[in-house]
């Protein structure tokens, strides 16, 4: 951590993150909404980086795309790290100059390109439907970002010879999909098992898919409108990986709600704006919530201690897991929980170093200036991205070559 902790300080004494974006060589190119089967993944899950939250079926999409009033694009985006492939849809009504879809994957947070994008296209009209992480405020200042004229670039793609035929799985919140994509972008074989409005992700659900009765399982997923299927079917237990990636900040700062009856817990943030995400049944579905699950407040420490210790024994085909933990800043909202849960997660490493590492984003993480949003402890700027990919990096190369 000696070397992460310097490249970091270093960094934050002699480079701004804007400094970091214009030496990140970031380029868009606006091709073709052709790929229907990726432009409707991203209208039916994205949530943090979507602007109108307008969820329409492969039908109408098709339609919508078709329509010569319309002007769609899909948009991929690359840097000097890597290629992010499509990663954002845009489709604008001209006569109206409105925006119907304006939405981006959050592989690419912090790079400012919805911004970049949204003054490119001249500043449409838009109905922002909230929670969205970034604004669109101060467009007109992004000077980072170049628009592509067909011919690609070569960024600088990693040499990962050493580490050929790993297959790396990354399982946590949007806030890691920019790290996960940053290694497939260099050719290794990624897997992500990412969260959104309406999966989540945190640990206890891996343990309660086994744990877990089938009934149960299933009157959970048709009452709650914020579980799905998919909670409970984690890709984890789908093949063997050399190395697994999990992010615990969605496990540090997400509500408890306890069954009245069964004892079962749930985890979930209502206050994030879940109910301006159109789910069918919703408002039945929450009064069924506030019935017969009570609310039990912040998942506690105790309550963290008792999942590791039934997900130390969850019979998963992993080579080694890695945890990211939750960065701790001074008068931050969360810093307190934070630094209380990282307690538990430390103490649980140190007891099976073998198994389990951690990158360690109190190390990284060291002050305000590298969130990306004030008094938003969960998101970085893009430097920080960077590092924990390096720093990740690093503890597979010395773990693949004992």
């Amino acid at each position: 951590y000696k070397q992460v902790a310097a490249r970091v300080e270093a960094q934050s004494e002699t480079v701004s993150n804007v400094d970091f974006l214009r030496n990140s060589r970031i380029v868009v190119e606006l091709i073709s909404a052709a790929d229907i089967d990726r432009i409707e993944e991203m209208v039916q899950r994205t949530n943090q980086l979507n602007f109108t939250k307008i969820r329409r079926s492969r039908e109408v999409l098709l339609s919508q795309i078709n329509d010569p009033n319309n002007f769609s694009a899909a948009v991929r985006v690359r840097d000097k790290f890597g290629d992010y492939g499509v990663c954002g849809f845009i489709c604008a009504n001209r006569p109206r100059n409105q925006l119907i879809h304006f939405l981006f994957s959050c592989r690419i947070l912090g790079l400012g390109v919805e911004k970049f994008i949204y003054n490119y296209l001249g500043r449409p009209n838009i109905r922002i439907a909230q929670p969205v992480v970034e604004d669109l405020d101060g467009s007109e200042g992004v000077d980072w970002i170049a628009l592509s004229d067909g011919v690609p670039d070569d960024h600088a793609r990693r040499s990962f010879s050493d580490m050929e035929g790993l297959k790396i799985i990354f399982r946590g919140g949007c806030d890691i999909s920019p790290v996960a994509q940053l290694f497939s972008s260099n050719g290794l074989d990624v897997v992500e098992d990412i969260g959104n409005a309406a999966n989540q992700t945190q640990i206890r659900y891996l343990v309660d898919s086994r744990a877990l009765s089938d009934a149960i399982k299933s009157e959970i997923t048709k009452k709650i409108p914020f579980i799905n299927d998919e909670t409970y079917s984690s890709r984890m237990f789908s093949d063997r990986y050399d190395f697994a990636v999990i992010s615990m900040v969605v496990d540090f700062s997400r509500i408890a709600y306890k069954h009245r009856d069964l004892g079962v817990s749930i985890f979930h943030e209502i206050s994030q704006g879940l109910d301006r995400v159109p789910i069918d049944g919703f408002e039945d579905n929450m009064h069924f919530l506030h019935r017969e699950w009570e609310k039990t407040g912040l998942q506690s420490p105790e309550q963290l201690e008792a999942v590791l210790k039934e997900f130390d024994v969850l019979e998963l085909d992993v080579g080694h897991i890695i945890f990211l933990n939750g960065a701790e800043v001074p008068n931050v909202t969360l810093n307190d929980q934070h630094r209380k849960m990282n307690e538990v997660l430390d103490a649980f490493i140190s007891r099976n170093p073998e198994k389990y590492s951690l990158v360690d984003l109190r190390r990284i993480v060291r002050d305000q200036s590298f969130l990306r949003e004030e008094n938003n402890i969960r998101h970085y700027v893009r430097s920080v991205y960077v590092g924990i990919y390096e720093e990740i990096e690093r503890i597979i190369r010395s773990r693949s070559l004992r």
